[in-house]
């Protein structure tokens, strides 16, 4: 059964809604101000644009909550400014009712978190969760997860061997919350299908860096009361996917409609000049989970060429093909792929199939990068990796650069990365485009 909601959304609603009982009530009673819905709606942004990260939500101490609760109450205050300043508010709040509001809303945390504490003592809420692999780090962090009621977890069982039907079964059937994942034992295509499965049913996959895989733990988070390390992928919690996706289809909208309508009559003329064909070319490259997907781009280069990827002083490459190739202008057509839902602005580079064949089984994490959906440009196109990757050691280094981006996703990142992408763009001085 199909999850309506985000995992801990209910949680969200009934802390917002002890909030709005305790702003309302107080506000009510001691104050005059006309302002309580408008404080209200601002406070509702302000949770909205700090909702909390998912391995924040059930590890519920005093310290996390108020950590949340100050970011929260800053992005508050930034945005009443902003609205006085915009609007010309009549209505003020005054330095007695902002200290009584700050007051108002640590209170209410702290009589949530001990509600949420007491509701998961007496067996409500439980997060029900499986284990694949059965190493010793497992096992650690199961004792750990299930040392305390108030953790509120429910143990449902652990898998030496990883089956994927016998894991969507259980999560349908069970109702599952979380799937823990060795390192060791589930290869990145098995957690990438059942990644794909999991943000569909409200599941969170997390993928244990096990102590015998002698891998290292930067980058890595860890429990409030664990030492055991799990690798970070921002992109596997729904609220950042939903950020990504919004500035996705809005950025990729403007663009399809605006930049993309002149591209196409320009460029459609002088591609059908120079040679003859369509002026639009498609190929299948890996997207997320390994899914292969149409990718869009204006032709560069000569009928019935091989598929494969293209070389410095590459003969199939037309002279018109040469100039958009080296102004990055064929990959304009990508923003309809984003459009569509097939790719994002940022990313890794989807790859053909050649490519996946030649490197998979050679180079560790090359099938993390399939977490993610592929992207028009990427971390690795604007530090240098970018072209052809010919030799392992090429396609390790621009791997090693979309890990880096994979564990490190921020809305912010993405904008810079769009920021450079656009710099480059105009000062054209990548030496590896051709």
């Amino acid at each position: 059964m199909r999850r309506k909601a985000p995992k801990y959304f209910h949680y969200f609603l009934t802390c917002l809604l002890v909030d709005f009982l305790l702003i309302g009530l107080v506000f009510t009673l001691f104050f005059e101000s006309g302002e309580l819905l408008l404080i209200l709606s601002i406070w509702l942004a302000a949770n909205i644009v700090n909702y909390p990260r998912v391995e924040s939500r059930r590890y519920i101490s005093y310290y996390k909550v108020f950590g949340s609760t100050a970011r929260q109450l800053i992005a508050f205050l930034v945005m009443y400014i902003l609205l006085f300043l915009i609007f010309s508010l009549d209505d003020v709040m005054e330095i007695k009712e902002i200290l009584a509001l700050v007051l108002v809303i640590f209170l209410g945390r702290s009589i949530y978190i001990y509600l949420i504490r007491v509701y998961r003592i007496r067996g409500r809420g439980y997060n029900r969760f499986i284990m694949i692999g059965n190493t010793p780090t497992m096992i650690e962090l199961k004792d750990q997860f299930l040392s305390k009621k108030e953790f509120g977890y429910v143990f449902e069982g652990i898998y030496d061997t990883f089956n994927l039907k016998e894991i969507l079964e259980l999560i349908i059937e069970r109702k599952l919350n979380e799937v823990y994942c060795s390192s060791v034992k589930v290869q990145p295509k098995d957690i990438s299908h059942l990644m794909s499965f999991s943000v569909e049913y409200g599941v969170n996959v997390h993928v244990i860096t096990d102590s015998v895989a002698g891998k290292s733990s930067n980058n890595n988070i860890f429990f409030e009361f664990s030492d055991v390390p799990l690798e970070r992928f921002p992109l596997l919690d729904t609220r950042n996917l939903i950020l990504k996706r919004i500035l996705d289809f809005f950025f990729a909208l403007f663009i399809t409609l605006t930049v993309l309508p002149i591209a196409i009559i320009v460029l459609g003329v002088l591609i059908r000049i120079d040679s003859k064909g369509s002026i639009f070319y498609k190929q299948a490259r890996a997207g997320r989970s390994g899914k292969y997907f149409h990718c869009y781009k204006f032709r560069s280069m000569k009928l019935n060429f091989q598929d494969k990827q293209a070389t410095r002083n590459d003969e199939r490459v037309t002279k018109v093909g040469r100039f958009i190739r080296k102004t990055s202008l064929d990959e304009l057509p990508q923003f309809f792929n984003v459009l569509i839902g097939d790719m994002s602005i940022v990313g890794p580079r989807p790859h053909i199939k050649a490519l996946n064949d030649k490197f998979s089984g050679s180079i560790t994490d090359y099938d993390h990068r399939l977490l993610v959906k592929p992207g028009i440009t990427g971390l690795s196109q604007i530090t240098g990796y970018r072209g052809e990757t010919n030799t392992v050691k090429s396609m390790e280094d621009r791997i090693r650069i979309d890990m880096q981006y994979i564990k490190n996703w921020s809305l912010y990142l993405d904008l810079m990365i769009i920021y450079k992408t656009t710099i480059d763009f105009f000062s054209l001085k990548d030496k590896n485009v051709y």
